[in-house]
C-alpha cells in the first residue's frame, strides 16, 4: 500500500500539476483571474482535473451480476472505468467540453469515487494547489515556449513543458 501510495501519488500528482500548468499557460485570462483571486484557486483546480483527468481508466472487477445502459454484467467480469470519459460526460456537466474554473457543483471522476477514491487525493490536491500559489504569486506571467511532449497513457500528462515565465 505504501508503494502504490508513492509511486501512484508522484506520477499522477505530477501529471495533473503538468495538466495544470499546461491549460494555464495557454488561458491568459483565467491565469491573470487566479493571480487576481487566489480564492478561486481551488474550484479551478478541480475543473483543470475534470477537463484533463490524470488518470484515463482504470480496470476493475465485477463485485455481482449488473446491468449497465441495458448491458449484462457477470461476477468476475472485468470491466474499464473510463473517468476521462465521464468527466465529459454532456448528462453529468453543462458545457462538457469547455474548462470552465468557476463550475459549481463538480463531481468530477478524477481521483476515483466512493471506495475506488483515490487514497492519495487530499495530498495530490495540497501540492497542485501550493505550486500553483506560489507559481501565481512569484510570476506576472507564464506562457508556452515550445513544443510540449504528452504521455498518452497512464498517468496521462506531459512529459515536456517549456515555459517562458515573466517574473513578478
Amino acid at each position: 500500500m505504501v508503494r502504490l501510495l508513492l509511486a501512484a501519488g508522484h506520477d499522477s500528482t505530477t501529471s495533473a500539476l503538468s495538466i495544470c500548468l499546461h491549460y494555464l499557460a495557454r488561458n491568459p485570462d483565467d491565469q491573470a483571474r487566479l493571480r487576481a483571486e487566489p480564492a478561486k484557486l481551488r474550484p479551478a483546480i478541480e475543473e483543470m482535473l475534470r477537463f484533463e483527468t490524470p488518470v484515463i481508466a482504470m480496470p476493475r472487477t465485477v463485485a455481482r451480476d449488473t446491468a449497465i445502459e441495458g448491458r449484462s454484467l457477470q461476477t468476475g467480469d472485468r470491466a474499464m472505468l473510463y473517468y476521462a470519459a465521464a468527466n465529459r460526460d454532456s448528462a453529468a456537466f453543462a458545457d462538457a467540453d469547455r474548462c470552465l474554473i468557476d463550475r459549481s457543483p463538480n463531481p468530477h471522476l478524477a481521483f476515483g469515487v466512493g471506495i475506488h477514491s483515490c487514497v492519495g487525493a487530499p495530498l495530490a490536491r495540497q501540492e497542485i494547489r501550493v505550486a500553483l500559489e506560489e507559481l501565481l504569486a512569484r510570476t506576472r506571467s507564464f506562457t508556452l515556449a515550445g513544443p510540449v511532449a504528452r504521455e498518452f497513457w497512464h498517468p496521462y500528462g506531459l512529459r515536456h513543458l517549456p515555459l517562458h515565465i515573466e517574473a513578478a
